[in-house]
């Protein structure tokens, strides 16, 4: 089996407003993007490396990842799916969840600082706001996946 490639991902909207005339604010904001694309883009190769569960196998039967479920997911499906959604939706949040816990204090809380739309309590750490951009970027990457040649014609 060939090595995957990273996935590619977009960067994420942070809702921080930086004031670009004071350097050390755009620098927390620069850093908080890379730092979100990286989690997002290791996210995604763990997600590739779990293997499919077969959910979608009489429509899709190429699936061969999370990472494909995930997407054929997204594309197919949205979030109205009862129980399916839930299982997606907690088999994600818990590799995001567990990602995020993972970060030091320090990073956390620049994370935080550069993600958090109301900055009166920052910085602090809030891992919550740090997996919802984490997923954001995520889910954006898979609805740009192309899944056609998972397609059964």
């Amino acid at each position: 089996m060939s090595p995957l490639k990273p996935y590619e991902v977009f960067r994420p909207t942070l809702l921080a407003e930086a004031d670009p005339d004071v350097d050390y604010l755009q620098a927390i904001q620069d850093f908080a993007s890379q730092r979100i694309e990286a989690i997002s883009k290791s996210i995604i190769y763990q997600m590739q490396r779990i293997d499919s569960v077969g959910v979608f196998e009489g429509e899709a039967p190429k699936l061969r990842s999370l990472w494909d479920e995930w997407c054929w997911y997204q594309h197919r499906y949205g979030s109205d799916c009862g129980s399916l959604s839930q299982s997606f939706e907690m088999s994600l949040n818990a590799l995001i969840e567990g990602t995020v816990e993972e970060l030091g204090q320090a990073e956390a809380v620049l994370l935080s600082t550069a993600i958090a739309e109301d900055q009166t309590d920052m910085p602090n750490r809030s891992d919550d706001e740090i997996s919802a951009v984490v997923r954001d970027v995520i889910t954006e990457a898979a609805g740009y996946r192309s899944m056609s040649r998972f397609e059964i014609y």
